[in-house]
């Protein structure tokens, strides 16, 4: 990533966690250096994304880049914060949030106990009823690859607004066949929004369901 990004922070590019929508996004550890506070950096090589044609390319783009645009509009304890805005240069996306140590998909490898499977599962409902009953909208994409942990305190931070949307914008989705970077973590939604477009806050439900599902049988 160029030095637009980086020029404030000094960044562990010598290791990274992948994660994200479709782990498509290089997770690297920051530190400001002035302010000296943690931060991870997103990174996604446009490389990554040669072998399509330019209109495709464009569409798989415009959803990452609402990987980070999506994070701006909501404000919850138990969402990702943005730190820096997204940017972008000829051969790369990139935006700083706030500090975590792993997805979802990492931290439930290393046998959570009970308790910390509890605290997960109060935390991404708290960010639901706030999405749901507070913004009015859908997240559409809740998936362990868009939860992300602070191992230092078992606390959760939701990312992966790549599909979010309000409660008047649900008639305009459609789903694109032509490839999965551009549609939701499919085997988190239900079958009637993937086979009948029904979408709804009932979408992020059963997603819950399958997350907890994941939470207790590591699966």
């Amino acid at each position: 990533m160029g030095s637009e990004l980086f020029t404030q922070y000094q960044v562990d590019k010598s290791s990274y966690i992948a994660g994200g929508h479709m782990n498509l996004w290089k997770i690297y550890t920051g530190t400001h250096k002035i302010l000296k506070n943690k931060v991870c950096v997103f990174v996604f090589d446009k490389n990554a994304v040669g072998q399509y044609s330019s209109k495709d390319k464009d569409l798989i783009l415009a959803v990452l880049k609402k990987e980070a645009t999506g994070l701006v509009k909501y404000k919850h304890p138990n969402i990702l914060s943005i730190v820096e805005p997204l940017v972008e240069d000829k051969y790369s996306l990139g935006f700083v949030t706030e500090f975590f140590t792993s997805t979802l998909t990492q931290w439930v490898k290393k046998d959570p106990s009970k308790i910390e499977i509890k605290m997960i599962i109060s935390d991404i409902c708290q960010m639901l009823n706030f999405l749901h009953k507070d913004c009015g909208d859908v997240h559409m994409n809740l998936n362990p690859d868009c939860i992300f942990i602070n191992e230092e305190n078992t606390k959760v931070k939701v990312g992966g607004f790549n599909f979010a949307m309000g409660q008047s914008d649900i008639s305009n989705f459609c789903y694109n066949n032509f490839s999965p970077e551009c549609n939701p973590c499919l085997s988190y939604l239900p079958p009637e929004a993937i086979l009948d477009n029904k979408i709804s806050t009932k979408c992020d439900v059963f997603s819950l369901g399958m997350l907890i599902y994941n939470l207790i049988t590591h699966e």
